[in-house]
């Protein structure tokens, strides 16, 4: 990722967020993440990717992520209410052995979490700024 140069693709596979896609970090993107600017969805997308890569094997199935374009309002990958909406409950159908689901969440230039939390059926909402 030198300037100048194009930035390598990357195919994510389907086991990271329920769904195949390829995408590419700028350079502007990381110089945002070393500066500790705001995070561009691709940025949370490999955050994620890492973070599922360094999982424990026994928690793969136990911990879902869906992807932060099918629930933000921000850079949204799926611009059909109905379409995104089908999107995130056949990834909840499909958690059938998961414990806990990752939501990131946009909603406008800032970047939340909520964790759904199947066995004990609570939902907390994790946000930084406390808004």
């Amino acid at each position: 990722m030198l300037e100048g140069k194009p930035a390598p693709k990357v195919d994510f596979p389907i086991n990271v967020f329920g769904m195949k896609f390829q995408t590419f970090l700028l350079t502007t993107e990381m110089k945002d993440v070393i500066s500790k600017k705001e995070l561009t969805m691709n940025c949370i997308c490999f955050y994620i990717w890492w973070l599922h890569e360094h999982l424990d094997d026994t928690l793969h199935e136990k911990i879902i992520f869906v992807h932060p374009g099918m629930v933000s309002k921000v850079g949204t990958i799926a611009p059909q209410f109905e379409k995104r909406a089908r999107f995130i409950v056949d990834r909840l159908i499909d958690s059938k052995l998961a414990d806990l689901i990752f939501l990131p969440y946009n909603p406008r230039f800032h970047w939340v979490l909520a964790v759904i939390d199947l066995k004990s059926q609570i939902v907390y909402y994790l946000d930084s700024l406390l808004q």
